[in-house]
């Protein structure tokens, strides 16, 4: 169903599901597609790999979206001592003189990395054909609330959150190695103390 809904948002009348289009009881045509499936990856014009990890609340979305900025350098990150003003800077925007709000953009940074690396994606054995051979055409849709307010490059699909390759794999690299980062991202969460470099912890 969400495959249906992107393609028909893009105009498309035909997709390809791995699962659904490989006969999966026959052992020489599975064999024959498995080798094919480069030629799937690289010649498709819509590639779009289907995360599982559920995006519920608007903070994890904007803390999200300052992550995708702020890896293309369109942010500045302050540290600062917490007796004194600490601030996220934007270059169009003031900046935001609270050390609590920062706290608080690492915290729901930390927990939309949790939730991604707890997504079946990265256990998967397609993951170096579909990152490499689709390339910058990938993309990647997180399910969300259709109610939660997303970014300009979040795709117009209702309840689907896009990202492209270049833009999840600076943030999501830490993570492939699915369940073990996952704890750490939780102790992330419950130690975030005022004191604690801001910058290190992002």
């Amino acid at each position: 169903d969400r495959a249906l809904r992107y393609a028909a948002n893009k105009g498309l009348s035909f997709i390809w599901i791995d699962q659904e289009c490989i006969e999966q009881d026959n052992p020489v045509e599975k064999e024959l597609a498995i080798q094919s499936m480069h030629l799937v990856y690289r010649r498709s014009e819509y590639p779009l790999g289907l995360l599982t990890a559920r995006l519920l609340q608007q903070q994890h979305i904007d803390a999200l979206k300052f992550a995708v900025r702020y890896s293309f350098e369109e942010l500045v990150l302050h540290d600062a001592d917490p007796r004194t003003e600490s601030s996220l800077e934007t270059p169009e925007s003031r900046p935001i003189h609270n050390l609590t709000a920062i706290e608080n953009f690492i915290r729901s940074f930390a927990e939309v990395l949790r939730i991604m690396a707890r997504d079946r994606w990265p256990t998967r054995g397609w993951i170096m054909q579909e990152m490499v051979l689709a390339g910058e055409k990938m993309v990647f849709s997180l399910p969300c609330e259709p109610w939660l307010v997303k970014p300009d490059w979040g795709g117009d699909v209702g309840g689907e959150l896009h990202l492209t390759l270049d833009q999840l794999v600076p943030i999501f690299d830490d993570v492939l190695s699915s369940d073990a980062k996952a704890t750490e991202f939780d102790k992330i969460i419950v130690g975030m103390k005022g004191r604690q470099s801001i910058g290190y912890a992002f």
